[in-house]
């Protein structure tokens, strides 16, 4: 008899003690939808609102006790007094995106494997392309339903699309018809980066930072990159077109571009070129070859042969002649 009541105490207790530990998770989960909630960041019911948000495994969404020990961020979590703020710089999981960019893609801050994959064009979150460009006159504009254009103050002559400030969303940049350089991170007012340039790319250069950063090219063919979206840094060399690639395949941006006389060159540090022999007139970049991870050149010659390289050393024709390639 006394080992019955025991049993049966001890079975009230379990399903106590895990509804008790299910109600505190839940409750955890909820502080931190509405944490976000009020930045304007909606968890609530997206892939990350469940427990395995700060555990490694979650076998049953409703039974926490089951799950295995916290992951990264919900070490983090423990180590600060559950303080969502104050985590958000951290990379937790260590896969080049911190916190809260996570976070804003709706991808685990804690799992190395789940990371956002950003779209060059997405400038609301959705993971859908936009649309952006400019007038004949230079007036700027971006849409994020295909339907209605949203006017962005400012006049330029160029723009290019990067993520500038890392949170994972598509934001700006331009050069105006004097070539000053400008960038927006919230696509409503510009920031000037001091100088003069008379093409602009956008790409992350820089290991060490999360978000993209800017190259370009002066008007007298100068080449020059800044991490920091303030102060420039020179590359050795000259060239009349510039463009962005990952050639190596070491996860960062390199570049390439053309000589006056049509060579072709790359670099993968930022410092010292390597010549492709042949001649082209217009460079793109792209990854063609599924075999070879990291991205290749296609381009233009003079008499609008098409050529591109999947090795960044020998040219194969593609029949046909183009007066533009587009990427």
């Amino acid at each position: 008899m006394g080992k019955k009541v025991f049993s049966s105490l001890l079975a009230v207790a379990l399903i106590l003690g895990a509804s008790w530990v299910a109600f505190a998770t839940n409750g955890i989960k909820n502080n931190f939808n509405t944490f976000y909630a009020n930045k304007g960041i909606v968890t609530a019911g997206s892939a990350i609102d469940q427990c395995i948000l700060c555990h490694a495994q979650n076998s049953s969404q409703d039974l926490p006790s089951l799950e295995i020990p916290p992951n990264p961020y919900g070490v983090l979590l423990e180590s600060n007094g559950r303080n969502y703020g104050a985590a958000e710089s951290v990379d937790s999981d260590g896969d080049g995106f911190n916190n809260i960019t996570e976070i804003t893609a709706r991808t685990f801050p804690g799992n190395l494997a789940s990371f956002p994959v950003v779209s060059k064009m997405d400038f609301d979150g959705d993971g859908r392309d936009d649309l952006a460009g400019i007038t004949s006159a230079g007036n700027i504009f971006y849409t994020t339903n295909l339907s209605n254009w949203i006017n962005i103050p400012g006049v330029v002559a160029q723009l290019v699309v990067g993520d500038f400030d890392g949170d994972g969303l598509s934001e700006l940049a331009g050069i105006a018809s004097g070539g000053s350089i400008w960038f927006s991170t919230n696509l409503s007012t510009w920031t000037n980066i001091p100088g003069r340039l008379a093409q602009l790319v956008s790409g992350n250069f820089n290991p060490a930072r999360v978000g993209d950063e800017l190259a370009g090219l002066a008007l007298d063919g100068t080449i020059w990159f800044t991490s920091n979206l303030s102060t420039w840094t020179q590359v050795p060399g000259a060239l009349s077109q510039l463009v962005v690639g990952d050639f190596n395949a070491d996860g960062n941006d390199d570049l390439a571009g053309l000589g006056s006389d049509g060579s072709v060159w790359f670099t993968s540090n930022l410092s010292t070129w390597t010549n492709i022999p042949g001649r082209l007139s217009q460079l793109v970049s792209g990854n063609f070859n599924p075999a070879r991870v990291g991205d290749e050149l296609a381009g233009l010659a003079l008499d609008g042969i098409i050529w591109f390289t999947t090795d960044l050393s020998t040219w194969t024709n593609i029949p046909g002649a183009l007066s533009e390639l587009a990427e």
